[in-house]
């Protein structure tokens, strides 16, 4: 009867320590969870990004278009603000409406992380992107060469 009363007694006490730890950290992994989800994700790649994914460069400027349309509460700014990886007239225009028109080349900068280019900036070889895969390629004894290139091909 000893051993079923201890039993019971140590059951119950790891039971309870048991509960205790799923009520505790069950509120905690809902907190812990990244605010990026797949659909996040992938709306990264229906407004047409075609650089990096970087979830802080994304919530920032997706900051942005949400609010911009929390000021105008016009449903189809947030779309427009977005498209085309945050590089349309939309876009600019909830910058100077969000009066953060000084912050614009740090726009710039963030935009080209997640384009892969320069906003605007057509052309594979006459960006900064791709002298910068000449350089991180370490194929510096050849780029008077590609330049060479770039120029006959008419894509400077």
């Amino acid at each position: 009867m000893r051993s079923f009363v201890f039993c019971f007694q140590m059951c119950s006490r790891t039971l309870v320590i048991s509960l205790a730890l799923i009520i505790a950290l069950v509120p905690l992994s809902t907190v812990a969870l990244p605010h990026h989800t797949i659909a996040k994700r992938s709306s990264f790649f229906d407004i047409e990004c075609k650089g990096q994914f970087n979830k802080q460069i994304f919530y920032r400027l997706d900051r942005i278009c949400e609010d911009c349309y929390s000021l105008f509460q016009e449903p189809q700014i947030l779309s427009f603000c977005k498209k085309q990886c945050f590089t349309t007239d939309y876009f600019k225009g909830c910058i100077d409406a969000l009066q953060r028109t000084d912050e614009i080349e740090n726009y710039k900068h963030l935009i080209k992380v997640l384009n892969g280019a320069d906003p605007h900036v057509e052309g594979c070889f006459g960006t900064d992107y791709f002298l910068a895969c000449v350089e991180a390629l370490f194929l510096e004894e050849e780029k008077e060469k590609f330049m060479k290139w770039r120029e006959m091909l008419g894509k400077k």
